[in-house]
């Protein structure tokens, strides 16, 4: 993954590409930490994300983690050999979400509204 191309892109366009390279950021700070002008390219990044997804660009498979999340409360579905070895190291069962909770979080910080918007994207795209 290059992040300049992200950067480039919307330098280019003036606009934020449709599910662009900032996806491919898995934010491990090598950029931030290699880069000779000291330039945070990881959080210029995080935030061509945070418009991407405002505006509704966000790739499927974000989308999908998300709805899972707000959903269910988790992102993937535990296994019965994770569940295993826990029981075997004698840790307690994971705790289960509390959607209220997870809608009220969602509501208060506007990804509800932005979740929505990625998917009436992702339906009408179908």
């Amino acid at each position: 993954m290059n992040p300049r191309l992200a950067v480039d892109s919307i330098v280019s366009t003036g606009q934020v590409a449709e599910q662009g390279n900032e996806w491919l950021c898995a934010y491990c700070l090598m950029c931030d930490q290699r880069c000779p002008m000291g330039i945070s390219l990881a959080d210029i990044l995080i935030k061509l994300k945070n418009i991407s997804s405002a505006e509704g660009k966000a790739p499927s498979s974000v989308v999908q983690a998300v709805e899972s999340l707000f959903t269910t409360g988790i992102i993937a579905l535990g296994s019965t050999g994770v569940d295993r070895k826990r029981s075997q190291l004698g840790l307690p069962e994971l705790p289960k979400p509390n959607p209220e909770h997870i809608e009220k979080l969602f509501r208060a910080t506007g990804a509800m509204e932005i979740l929505e918007k990625n998917l009436a994207k992702e339906g009408s795209a179908q």
